[in-house]
């Protein structure tokens, strides 16, 4: 008794095809460390990133003097602080709304 055997029409998913892809892809990122290695720039990302023992990376942020603060555009009226720009919009609505009741 002939059992068929089981063809790909072509279209199919190729494992093989992924499986290849896959491992190229993770030689030309060992090249790139290997070429880093060599040049010895890997000793300065590791200076700069070092590396904990589950391979994540610690970004050290360079230390920098804090800003100046910049002056304070607020109002102090009886110990409530208000910020300028909203105390002289709403005294000119106020003074509009003024006007026009007299008119």
């Amino acid at each position: 008794m002939n059992v068929p055997i089981a063809e790909s029409a072509g279209n199919g998913f190729n494992w093989g095809g992924l499986l290849s892809g896959a491992l190229d892809v993770y030689a030309k990122v060992e090249t790139i460390k290997g070429r880093k290695s060599a040049s010895g720039g890997d000793q300065m990302q590791a200076k700069l990133r070092p590396e904990m023992e589950n391979a994540a990376t610690r970004v050290i942020a360079p230390q920098i003097a804090p800003a100046a603060a910049a002056p304070s555009t607020n109002i102090m009226i009886g110990g409530v602080s208000m910020n300028k720009n909203i105390l002289i919009g709403t005294a000119g609505v106020l003074l509009a709304i003024f006007v026009i009741k007299k008119i």
